[in-house]
């Protein structure tokens, strides 16, 4: 799973987005990059799934021999 850093949307595959950066041999030349299929942004990365409360977030954090998200975390230090 992937996560966008701008909106926040989960998703597995990216959107692929092309820019033509000139020609290469009397041919189109084009760039290509992955985006969120959401806002178009490219500040996308790994999602990780917190196995406390099963959400999908950007981070997880080690507490008690489990990985949860910062939610859980306040919730179980709290």
């Amino acid at each position: 799973m992937l996560i966008c850093n701008d909106c926040g949307e989960v998703f597995e595959k990216p959107k692929v987005l092309k820019s033509k950066v000139g020609d290469y041999w009397g041919a189109p030349a084009w760039e290509e990059w992955d985006a969120c299929p959401y806002c178009e942004s490219t500040e996308i990365r790994e999602a990780e799934q917190c196995q406390r409360c099963g959400e999908w977030v950007p981070e997880v954090t080690e507490y008690g021999g489990i990985y949860v998200c910062e939610f859980c975390l306040d919730d179980l230090t709290g």
